[in-house]
């Protein structure tokens, strides 16, 4: 999937940078209507919540160390479509590239469900 944050190239222009193991997360945007033929339109203010929490990592940092070990953040890159715990209340707006705001999610590597393969 491509966000608005991909530039022509395909590249991911983000203006942050995740540190130890934070990870920003453009949310793949609510279905703008429901139902098998989309009959059911929903209003832009009950949209978040049929939000499936699946987005698009932005940043992600390179992990972090504690006392006993270092723990890398090596399975994450930008790009990787993750299945995120949408319950942390963490989240930033910035402008993308297509001069709009986008609510960009933030979490810990350890919200990270899993990783979206293939679909």
């Amino acid at each position: 999937m491509i966000t608005p944050f991909h530039n022509k190239e395909g590249k991911i222009k983000f203006p942050y940078r995740a540190l130890q193991s934070i990870v920003f997360i453009f949310p793949v945007p609510p279905p703008k209507t429901l139902g098998r033929e989309g009959i059911i339109s929903l209003p832009e203010e009950f949209r978040d919540n049929y939000q499936d929490k699946t987005g698009i990592v932005l940043s992600v940092g390179p992990g972090y160390y504690d006392k006993k070990n270092i723990w890398n953040t090596t399975c994450l890159t930008p790009g990787t479509k993750v299945y995120f715990d949408n319950t942390v209340p963490w989240h930033l707006f910035t402008r993308a590239l297509d001069g709009i705001e986008y609510k960009i999610h933030i979490c810990v590597e350890a919200d990270i469900l899993g990783i979206i393969e293939d679909e």
